[in-house]
Order: C-alpha cells, then structure tokens, then sequence
C-alpha cells in the first residue's frame, strides 16, 4: 500500500453484544500490506489516574483514557482471502458503553496509511453481570421498619419496575412521605442517570405493629446505562481491592417522618440490562 493511501471501513450494524463478534468491511483505493484493525473502548479507567482511592466524579476529558480490547493484523494475502471482511469480538468481560462515561469504537488502518474510526454501541445482555446483586446488597441501607418487595429484580432499559413497599412502625407514625426511587450509583461517587422518583402518599398515620403496604410501577427509562461490574475480568475500571460493581441500580423506598424522627429507607438491588 502506497503512502498516504486511505481505508475505509463500515460496521454491519451499529449496536452489538458484549461477547458478540463486531464485523467490519475494509475497503481501500490500492493494495494493503499490514492491516491493523482494533476495538477501542475509552473510560475512565482508575488504574490509569495517580490516586486510585479517591473515586471517579465525573467524566472529564483528562480523566478518560483508551484501551485496545480487541485487535488484529491482516498481511494483503489475508485480507484478499477475507474479501475484506474482519471479526473483532467485544469481549463479554467488557465494560458495556454509558453514555457520557464509556463510549466503544473500531479504528482500521495501516503502517503507512491514514487510520479510520467508526463508533459504535455496545450493549449488555440480559446474563450479562446479572450475578454481581449479591455484591451490592451488603452496601445498601435497610430500616427494620421499611421493606421493598419486587414482582423481579431483573429489568430491561425501557420497561418498568412494579413492587410493593411496606411500612411496619416499632411506634406510632406519622409519615410526611412515603416515596419510591431508581437509583444508580458510577464509580462509587456519582451518578451516570438522575434518579427517578415516585411519591406512594403524604401524611399518613400508621400505628406500632400495623402493616402500610405501597404498591408501585415505576418506569426505567431506555437510555439508562446497565448495571455492570469487571470482577474477576482483564478489563477492570476499579482497583482490584474494591468489590462493589462499577456501574449499579437501587430501588429505594424512602419514609420522612418529620425534624424529631427522620427518615427511615430500604433499598433492594436491580439489575438493568439493554442489549
């Protein structure tokens, strides 16, 4: 391939899987002796910044670097037999892209030649860090007084969330509020989506021992980034010693009872998927 000569690539869909192969069509005005093709994930890795304890707050320019997850070299004859097609596989161990945060593309290039960049999106599946809630629970509030019940711990970006919190008082209660959140916690200190919250009732006496229960539905909306972590991966953004998941959802039911008894809250973890 002469200098300065250009390839140019195109993806065969915009959005793919965690562990789905990402295809890609290489195309080139001359011959190309080295192809190198990459799948590229930029994030704010922590391992990457010079103090790892201070938790990420928000994704600064500075603060987010690239990684190559996934490459290949093709020689001429390799990309002649391939016809000009390539299969780079986002591995399953990858963080999913959230926006704002984590964002995936496909570069192609070669040594003396231009490089060409496609974004793409790429989204977890259902399985996919489903097994992480049992690392969320033990860091979430629980009040003996307050439980949060759910039709499924399991939710896709775009459906909704239907429950039932219950208020048990150990003494007569005179609640200002009862109210419902989808909460989502990045990095351990920030929020990738603003919570969504439902107000269940207002001012509501509930005496010792009686059962108040709350039925609710609320909806998580289909641009919200799903829950993941990168334990036990190759691609961790967290330091190895911290155990909480990278990116997770609450719900948390929230009981204001006024200046002289505060507030009691539950929160159950969710696990949201996209792909």
């Amino acid at each position: 391939m002469g200098d300065g000569a250009t390839v140019q690539l195109q993806t065969s869909k915009n959005s793919y899987l965690l562990g789905e192969d990402v295809e890609v069509s290489i195309t080139s005005e001359s011959a190309i002796d080295d192809l190198h093709v990459a799948l590229v994930c930029r994030a704010p890795w922590l391992d990457d910044q010079g103090n790892v304890t201070e938790p990420w707050e928000a994704a600064t320019e500075y603060m987010l670097t690239e990684r190559v997850l996934a490459s290949t070299h093709l020689s001429r004859e390799e990309l002649a037999s391939a016809e000009g097609q390539v299969r780079l596989r986002a591995p399953e161990s990858g963080p999913p892209g959230a926006r704002g945060a984590i964002d995936w593309s496909v570069r192609a290039g070669a040594d003396s030649g231009s490089e060409e960049t496609a974004e793409i999106l790429v989204l977890a599946p259902r399985a996919a860090f489903a097994d992480d809630l049992e690392h969320v629970a033990p860091a979430l509030n629980s009040s003996p007084e307050v439980s949060v019940n759910l039709g499924t711990d399991t939710v896709r970006a775009g459906d909704s969330l239907s429950g039932v919190v219950t208020v048990t008082p150990e003494k007569k209660l005179k609640a200002r509020a009862v109210s419902v959140a989808l909460v989502n916690t990045f990095m351990l200190a920030t929020q990738l989506h603003s919570p969504e919250r439902l107000e269940l009732a207002r001012d509501v006496e509930i005496e010792s021992g009686q059962r108040h229960e709350l039925p609710f539905t609320i909806p998580v909306p289909a641009d919200v980034p799903p829950s993941f972590s990168d334990r036990n991966s190759d691609h961790e953004l967290l330091p190895e010693a911290i155990r909480v998941p990278a990116n997770y959802w609450e719900v948390r039911a929230t009981v204001k009872a006024g200046r002289l008894f505060g507030r009691r809250s539950t929160a159950v973890p969710v696990h949201v998927f996209n792909g």
